[in-house]
C-alpha cells in the first residue's frame, strides 16, 4: 500500500478535462481496508469482487454497491505478495464461463522477475453464505514476464475475448500498456510457461511521475469497446478495435480528490463505473458510481 498525499496546487482546470457526475454510494467494512482492484459480477446480480494488496489473506471478497459484505472467498494455493487488480474474463478451459483474473501485479522496487495473475473461475453468491472464508479452486496460474524490466502495476483487464491488458504505473514519468492475447495465455498455462507480454506501441498515459496522476487500475467495458485506467484524480479512455488500442482525449474525466486512495474502477454497465478506494487516516473505503462523456 502506499499512503498519498495529495497536492491541493494540482488544479482540475490544469488538467485540461470535463467533470463527471460522481455519487457517493458506500463504505467498505474494516475487512477491506486496503481495497485495491474491482469487478462488477456478471452472474450475480448486484455484486462486486474486491481484494486487498500486500501482506493480507488470498481472499476475494463479493460486496454490494453499498460495501456491503455479502460473502469471503479463499483461493486455494494461491499467495499474496502485492494484489493489485482484478478482473472478470473467460476461463482457460470453457470461454462460455465467467473467470475472476487477480493480479499479483505490485511492484514498487521494479525488482520482480515475473509476475503472477491468479484465475478462478467466478464462484455463486448465494444468500446466507455468511462471512467466514469458502475456499473455491482450482486456481490457475499464469506467469508472465515484461519485454524490456521490471514495472510496478496496478491495472489489469481482460477483455471479453480473454486477450488481458496490464497497465504499469507510471512512476518514470508515462503508464505504458501491455498485451497478452488468449491463445497464448491458453498454451501457456497449460504448459506451465512464463509468457513475454507484448507492449502496445503509442500507447501511454503521461504522469510526469506525480502522484496523483499515477495509474492505480484498469477495466474493460461490457462489450470490451473501451479501456479505462485511473488515476487518484481521474480517468483515461481508449478505443479498442480490431488493430488495437487508439489514444482518444487523454485524461478527459477528472473526479478530483474524492478518493486521496483511489484503487480501483470497473464498469457497471458502458457508460456508467465504479470505483474503490483503500482506507486512509481512519476513514473507511468507498465507492462511487461515476458517468463520464465517452
Amino acid at each position: 500500500m502506499l499512503v498519498v498525499v495529495v497536492s491541493l496546487s494540482l488544479t482540475v482546470s490544469a488538467l485540461r478535462a470535463q467533470s463527471p457526475s460522481v455519487e457517493l454510494v458506500g463504505e467498505l467494512p474494516q475487512v477491506l481496508g486496503e481495497s485495491s482492484g474491482v469487478a462488477v459480477s456478471r452472474q450475480n446480480d448486484g455484486v462486486l469482487w474486491t481484494h486487498n494488496d500486500s501482506d493480507n489473506d488470498p481472499f476475494l471478497y463479493a460486496v454490494d454497491i453499498t460495501g456491503r459484505l455479502l460473502g469471503t472467498f479463499a483461493l486455494e494455493s494461491a499467495t499474496v505478495t502485492d494484489w493489485e487488480d482484478v478482473s472478470l474474463g473467460p476461463c482457460i478451459e470453457d470461454s462460455a464461463v465467467h473467470c475472476l483474473y487477480v493480479a499479483d501485479t505490485g511492484d514498487n522496487m521494479m525488482q520482480r522477475p515475473s509476475y503472477t495473475i491468479y484465475i478462478v473461475a467466478e464462484p455463486i453468491v448465494s444468500p446466507g453464505i455468511g462471512i467466514d472464508a469458502t475456499t473455491v479452486g482450482p486456481v490457475r496460474r499464469m506467469e508472465f514476464r515484461y519485454p524490456d524490466t521490471a514495472h510496478d502495476a496496478e491495472g489489469l483487464a481482460v477483455a471479453p475475448d480473454g486477450d488481458v491488458y496490464i497497465v504499469t504505473k507510471g512512476w518514470q514519468g508515462m503508464a505504458q500498456l501491455y498485451v497478452i492475447i488468449r491463445d497464448v495465455i491458453v498454451q501457456a498455462v497449460h504448459n506451465g510457461d512464463t509468457i513475454t507480454a507484448a507492449v502496445v506501441e503509442d500507447v501511454v498515459v503521461e504522469t510526469g511521475g506525480a502522484l496523483p496522476m499515477l495509474i492505480t487500475g484498469a477495466a474493460i467495458s461490457p462489450s470490451g469497446d473501451t479501456l479505462v485506467a485511473r488515476s487518484y484524480v481521474g480517468l483515461h479512455f481508449f478505443h479498442r478495435n480490431d488493430v488495437g488500442l487508439l489514444w482518444t482525449r487523454g485524461l478527459t474525466c477528472v473526479f478530483g480528490y474524492r478518493e486521496p486512495q483511489g484503487e480501483a474502477v470497473d464498469f457497471l454497465d458502458e457508460s456508467t463505473l465504479v470505483l474503490t478506494s483503500e482506507s486512509l487516516y481512519g476513514r473507511p473505503g468507498t465507492l462511487h458510481r461515476v458517468r463520464c462523456e465517452m
